[in-house]
């Protein structure tokens, strides 16, 4: 006990006088050597003794390193050597104070950080969870202060190239952790280039369904959600706080057990406000940034619809991935054809996530796509939304993705499919009157020649009327040019406002005066009677 003692208060006085105690360091040194040999004999039993003597080393040598005696880095490669030797077997107590030895020589400056990178994505694939979250916290932190006060490009890509060939790994736990890393310092902006962002989004053709699931997240801008993917570990927690709670208080109450339950309550309660806090910030965290800078958006779709249609997955992940192939045709302006009839395959009002899916419909319509490609798809959710034998709701549901396709692409839908879709207007249900009327007014904004002339109201009937009637029917293809500034007419109409109320109050002014003056001629005129 006088040993144990011993080494914590001989820490404290190497760390105020290293030289008077040199002697001292020298000593427990040589004693870690001896103890170190018995310790390889039998790795997987506890060592009270060595740990404490690691713990001890692990503070003080660097109070002795020099430029000519790095003594801190020597000690980092012999923890190093011991964990890639034993690290599977050793006892979890033990492995735990190699690893913050490890990582306070690392905070410290002892050893560069890409040497004791493959060791931490070694020891991700131990069972042992806390030591696998404080490796990642670690190295989370250890990046994202590189850049602090100097970057270091070189560095920084070195980083950038371990870490994407570790998402590429066979073990699971691996490859999450490394996207979770890049993930990460995006959103902390310490890479933000483009480079980054097309590793990511690589990882979308990943094996694994989450590390693919958490890149497919990325891209959307859901960097919330991408998080929470890839921390699936501690989406179990409140879950686990219950089931020990109730197994807590046995057959009998006493104060200590519930003032145990008390507690544990507590940390369910704060659980589920965490959980509450992430889903509320959720949205004011999207961006589309990541998505904008794609090197290849084209190929990058094509691989992922191919995954898609190729492979057995669960429907809500290759529903994710349909979304990303959707979001990339909308804001690239894709052309990827075979997307439509995979989509037209799930247009029913019994599938599963049906809005999700006629959402992911829009997003991937734009103008570009021909017509020949969208008006059977607008003819089968007519066929099986937009029907007298559906619930209202269903044709509302139905008339609504109609009138987001059209808007995207008016041509999506031909002269008689609109006469059919606007006689649903008697219908006497308020959600189909709204969506139909929403319809009418999209198409007298971009097509009113389509609707039947009792429906174009009087602004569209008099631009029908006039020389412009052509030019207002869409065509495909067919791309509108500016022939000047949109709004600068507002402009001139407010100089003209202001200039009428200048001159209203010049005459105002003037009005006044001529009164002051009639008025002083009348008292003037009044004093000379009296």
């Amino acid at each position: 006990r006088d040993k144990t003692l011993s080494l914590p208060k001989l820490q404290n006085n190497v760390k105020r006088d290293p030289e008077a105690y040199r002697h001292e360091f020298d000593v427990q040194y040589q004693h870690f050597d001896s103890t170190l040999e018995l310790f390889r004999i039998r790795p997987q039993k506890p060592a009270k003794h060595f740990s404490e003597l690691v713990t001890f080393l692990s503070h003080t040598t660097p109070c002795y390193t020099t430029p000519t005696n790095n003594v801190g880095e020597r000690f980092a490669e012999r923890i190093l050597a011991i964990l890639g030797e034993h690290f599977s077997m050793l006892h979890p107590r033990t492995r735990e104070v190699l690893v913050n030895a490890l990582i306070l020589l690392r905070n410290r400056q002892q050893i560069s950080t890409l040497r004791v990178l493959p060791m931490y994505f070694r020891l991700f694939r131990c069972p042992d969870k806390e030591l696998r979250k404080q490796i990642y916290t670690h190295v989370v932190r250890d990046i994202a202060s590189l850049g602090v006060k100097q970057k270091d490009q070189k560095l920084h890509s070195e980083l950038k190239s371990f870490l994407f060939d570790h998402m590429k790994d066979a073990d699971a736990a691996v490859s999450r952790r490394a996207l979770g890393v890049m993930v990460e310092l995006y959103k902390r902006r310490v890479w933000i280039d483009e480079k980054t962002v097309n590793m990511v989004a690589a990882g979308c053709l990943a094996p694994d369904l989450k590390t693919a699931a958490a890149a497919a997240q990325f891209i959307l801008g859901n960097l919330t959600s991408a998080a929470e993917r890839l921390e699936s570990e501690s989406e179990g927690e409140a879950e686990t706080v219950r089931k020990v709670a109730k197994d807590l208080m046995g057959p009998k109450k006493s104060r200590g057990r519930e003032k145990k339950l008390k507690k544990l309550k507590g940390t369910v309660e704060k659980a589920a406000k965490r959980k509450a806090r992430k889903k509320s910030g959720m949205e004011a965290t999207i961006s589309f940034a990541a998505m904008d800078v794609l090197y290849d958006p084209h190929g990058l779709a094509e691989q992922i619809f191919s995954r898609v249609t190729g492979r057995h997955e669960p429907f809500k992940f290759r529903l994710l991935l349909l979304n990303v192939v959707s979001r990339l045709i909308g804001r690239h302006k894709l052309v990827l054809l075979n997307f439509y009839p995979h989509m037209q395959k799930l247009l029913f009002p019994h599938q599963r996530e049906v809005t999700q899916v006629l959402a992911c419909l829009a997003q991937g319509c734009h103008e570009l796509v021909p017509p020949e490609e969208l008006i059977p798809v607008t003819k089968t959710i007519t066929q099986n939304f937009v029907s007298e034998s559906q619930h209202p709701s269903v044709i509302a549901v139905g008339l609504n993705a109609i009138r987001e396709i059209c808007a995207r692409s008016p041509l999506a839908v031909d002269d008689d499919m609109l006469t059919d879709l606007t006689g649903f207007r008697d219908v006497k249900d308020k959600s189909v009157q709204v969506a139909v009327k929403s319809l009418i007014n999209l198409f007298r904004d971009v097509n009113p020649q389509a609707l039947h002339r009792s429906l174009r109201g009087k602004d569209a009937s008099l631009l029908l009327q006039g020389t412009e009637g052509d030019e207002k029917r869409p065509s495909f293809g067919a791309s509108k040019v500016a022939t000047s500034v949109a709004g600068l007419e507002l402009v001139a109409q407010k100089k003209m406002l202001r200039e009428a109320l200048r001159e209203e109050a010049g005459k105002r002014r003037q009005q006044g005066g001529e009164g002051s003056v009639m008025r002083d001629e009348e008292m003037d005129s009044d004093g000379s009677e009296g």
